[in-house]
């Protein structure tokens, strides 16, 4: 598969090191030195470890950025080696609803049955996209989010949903810019970047404990009378 240009220059702002970014300059300028057969004084640029925004305009480009990037070189089973499916946005967006990493197939399951009990439907109304597109083990940190981070930001940008419903303390304390107790987060709708945002429950937690799914439709019900209020305005 070809990379579209956006895509390569997005991965050379966003995913590489300083290192990796002074390497492959200077490989870049000794190749155009050989072609051109004698060797020309440049200044080297200064770079940084500093991630750059996308900005992609489609949903295509951005899947071709994730499919690329190999930022996640220490996890054991990396983007580069284990991908989630690219994300198909509806026609209109009312929510996004983002997961910490890929749903497991039951747990994906059970986030079909509590939107549709809302009303809302995967692929048509609603995107689901986590915010870790690798699948790695062990725990997430700042690292992680810091590198992975600037996909979904992107796509929210494309869609720009209504509300957005992070599940699990992490994808929550992401969107609240601070790391806060899950019931915290639970208690109240937070604002990203203009777009209200709940937390609830991860689906595996639901599964692990049934006591939890009263407070989750609780949760729900909250998120969708906040979307209701703002289709209304």
């Amino acid at each position: 598969m070809l990379l579209p240009v956006r895509g390569i220059h997005a991965i050379v702002q966003y995913a590489m090191t300083q290192t990796e970014k002074h390497d492959l300059h200077t490989f870049l300028t000794l190749a155009e030195d050989w072609i051109s057969g004698y060797r020309t004084r440049r200044q080297t640029p200064v770079f940084s470890d500093d991630r750059e925004p996308l900005h992609f305009l489609k949903d295509e480009d951005l899947n071709s950025a994730i499919h690329e990037c190999k930022a996640c070189k220490r996890r054991p089973d990396a983007l580069h080696e284990r991908k989630t499916s690219e994300v198909t946005a509806p026609d209109t967006c009312e929510a996004f609803v983002i997961p910490l990493t890929p749903l497991s197939e039951a747990a994906a399951a059970l986030l079909d049955r509590m939107l549709a009990a809302i009303q809302l439907v995967r692929g048509s109304s609603v995107i689901v996209e986590p915010l870790l597109h690798c699948t790695g083990s062990g725990g997430t940190d700042r690292e992680d989010l810091h590198t992975c981070a600037v996909f979904i930001e992107n796509r929210i940008e494309i869609h720009r949903p209504k509300c957005i419903l992070a599940l699990g303390r992490t994808a929550g304390s992401f969107f609240a810019g601070a790391d806060i107790p899950l019931n915290d987060l639970r208690s109240r709708m937070g604002t990203w970047k203009s777009v209200p945002f709940l937390t609830t429950y991860e689906p595996d937690e639901l599964l692990a404990d049934e006591q939890l799914k009263r407070p989750a439709w609780e949760d729900l019900k909250r998120f969708r009378a906040e979307l209701d209020r703002i289709k209304g305005m």
